[in-house]
Parts: structure tokens; C-alpha cells; sequence
């Protein structure tokens, strides 16, 4: 089966978000530009979403977010972004969808730029359409959770989980205030477990 690695972003919906770098380029092996890059990412999208799992590679990034039902206050956060698409999603001219792609490509346009002035490098950085797969299911949403926390292993970046530099693995294991919506992110474990549990496996085999 074919499937669509564009699809559209709604929101109180679980997705799987990731992208590369143009000819695999390392954009992230420097710990100040994944630093970065986090920094933009938790001003532009993370006000709109819990982030429940993330890793960032040398040459590309995975996310998974869910996004959050839409209030007066989150409007009124929305608005105060200024941006033409912004204005236009207040308004009702313009979707959910387009208001977080283009959200996205600011992120995506904002870190290229410091990255391409600092690396003295010309060009686009990122790959042109980033890619996004809902997850419509509590088995698949933990599925991908477990997939972005095992890819630095995956791809030899790490020897262990916790050894990952930039995932949010490590917030798991610690007590300090992160980004990470840890208690969504366990809730949704507890989920899956509660549907295990009443599983008769007896009868599955």
C-alpha cells in the first residue's frame, strides 16, 4: 500500500514529523547547531503541540506530537506570531495545516540562515517538503515513540538510550523541567498496557 508522507495536520491528532538535510549534509553534528535548532523549535511549534518523543540525527530529525485542541488562549497565542499566515488562520481564511507548515518553514528558513552564515555555505538546507504521518492508533503512536528513541542506536550514534545526546529519552530519566510531555507521553504507555492486559493470548494462538 502506498502511503501518503504528507499528510494534513490537524488538531487533537498524534503524528509522526521528520525531514533531512539535502545530500545527507551532517547539519546537526555540532552540538550548537542541534542546540539551535531545538531553541526555534520549542518558540515556533512546541506552543502548539506536546511533544512526546524526539531525536535529532547528524543528517535528519523524527518527532512525534500531538496537537492540541485549539481555545481562545491558543488562538490569542497564534495571533500574537504576526506572521501573513497567522493572520489569515485567526481569520478563518486559512487551515490548521497551513498555519503549522508554515510555522515550519519558518524554522526550517530561521535556522538555515544562522547555519549558512556560520558554515559559509549557500543553498537550501533541508529537504523541501518535510514529512508527516498520523498516528490514528495507541499501539502505532507507541510504535513510533519507541522508533525515535532506538534511531540513534539504529544508526550507530549511540551504544545505549541514554547515551543519545540529543533525544528525549534522557527527560524520561530525569526529575529537571523539560519540554517533553512526559506525563502525556506516559499516559499513553499506560494506555496501550490497559489494552494488553485484556488480551486472552490463550486465544490469539
Amino acid at each position: 500500500m502506498q502511503i501518503n508522507y504528507w499528510q494534513t495536520l490537524y488538531e487533537e491528532s498524534y503524528y509522526h514529523i521528520y525531514n533531512r538535510s539535502n545530500g545527507n549534509e551532517p547539519i546537526f553534528a555540532k552540538a550548537e547547531d542541534a542546540k539551535d535548532f531545538l531553541q526555534r523549535f520549542s518558540q515556533l511549534i512546541a506552543p502548539y503541540c506536546d511533544t512526546l518523543a524526539y531525536c535529532l540525527m547528524q543528517n535528519h530529525f523524527h518527532f512525534v506530537l500531538y496537537f492540541k485542541p485549539m481555545t481562545e488562549e491558543l488562538k490569542a497565542r497564534i495571533q500574537k506570531e504576526n506572521t501573513v499566515v497567522a493572520n489569515q488562520y485567526v481569520e478563518d481564511k486559512v487551515t490548521f495545516d497551513d498555519f503549522i507548515v508554515s510555522q515550519f518553514a519558518r524554522l526550517f528558513l530561521g535556522f538555515s540562515k544562522v547555519y549558512n552564515l556560520k558554515h559559509n555555505r549557500v543553498g537550501n538546507l533541508f529537504q523541501k517538503k518535510f514529512k508527516r504521518i498520523e498516528q490514528k492508533t495507541v499501539e502505532r503512536i507507541v510504535s513510533r515513540i519507541c522508533y525515535v528513541h532506538h534511531n540513534p542506536i539504529h544508526h550507530d550514534a549511540a551504544s545505549f538510550y541514554d547515551a543519545a545526546h540529543f533525544s528525549s529519552f534522557q527527560a524520561f530519566l530525569s526529575s529537571s523541567k523539560t519540554n517533553v510531555a512526559k506525563a502525556h507521553t506516559l499516559a499513553v504507555f499506560k494506555q496501550l498496557s490497559a489494552i494488553t492486559s485484556n488480551i486472552d493470548y490463550k486465544k490469539t494462538f
